[in-house]
């Protein structure tokens, strides 16, 4: 019967501690990726919301196989459309990824220098910079290696893309503002690094370098391992929502190819 009732109060305080998780990141999602999922969504709002007018067509075009038809030419302005808008995310994307190596080059070079490792404040946010330009340049790739194929820029895909929605946060658009968030906070973390070594005075020649406060590094180490799991579960998250993407886009596009070939047969035959 104790047992019993251990079991329930832990599961209750397991339930508590994940609320609150769920609640703080819900408030904290978007400073976290600095709004940058409202401006994507921003950037493609002509395409969905004429996307949604022609809804109609697009699902009477995908139930007519009885005469095959070619894409109807609204259905092919989103679809260019779309292109467009891919093509600009996927410049953008490499232009990140060059830039999270520079990011991570240049950040290792404070650990190179003996008076900015010796001031906490410096190691720190250096730490945190190498940190976050790691996730830009682990994210940068993988969205230009999706969205190259044929599949993410079909129209199926782009009636699929604006509908999908895990609970208040994980939204597609804040799968594409990944990598340009992480690499911000890498710039900023990496800025205040160089201010914080630059306005430091130097301290008398042969002095021994500090170390960092244990507190103060297990701080650092908390940060970093939370970013990291967090990173993590962003990467199964992509990685899962990709997987979704692809299985629904096609099995639409191999039913409607059959279903034609199915009609082209029996027509064939009579």
């Amino acid at each position: 019967m104790i047992g019993g009732d251990l079991k329930a109060a832990c599961a209750r305080h397991f339930q508590s501690i994940i609320t609150h998780i769920y609640i703080l990141f819900h408030y904290l999602h978007l400073p976290l990726l600095l709004a940058l999922p409202a401006f994507y969504s921003s950037e493609a709002t002509s395409i969905f919301v004429v996307n949604e007018s022609i809804r109609p067509v697009y699902r009477q075009w995908l139930s007519t196989v009885s005469v095959p038809q070619p894409l109807p030419e609204s259905l092919l302005n989103i679809e260019e459309a779309w292109s467009v808008y891919l093509n600009s995310r996927v410049e953008e994307w490499k232009v990140l990824f060059t830039f999270a190596c520079a990011l991570v080059a240049t950040s290792l070079t404070f650990f190179q220098i003996p008076h900015a490792t010796s001031v906490p404040t410096t190691h720190f946010l250096a730490s945190l910079a190498v940190c976050r330009a790691l996730s830009g340049l682990v994210y940068s790739p993988i969205f230009p290696l999706f969205f190259r194929s044929q599949m993410t820029r079909s129209i199926h895909f782009i009636m699929l893309w604006p509908h999908e929605r895990i609970p208040t946060f994980w939204s597609p658009w804040t799968m594409l503002s990944l990598p340009a968030a992480t690499i911000i906070w890498a710039l900023v973390f990496f800025i205040l690094a160089a201010l914080n070594f630059l306005c430091q005075t130097a301290g008398p020649e042969g002095t021994a370098p500090s170390l960092m406060p244990a507190h103060l590094m297990l701080v650092l180490r908390g940060i970093v391992t939370i970013s990291t799991l967090l990173d993590f579960v962003g990467l199964c998250w992509i990685w899962t929502l990709m997987g979704r993407y692809r299985r629904i886009c096609s099995a639409k596009m191999r039913l409607r190819e059959e279903s034609v070939r199915i009609q082209e047969i029996l027509a064939n035959s009579v």
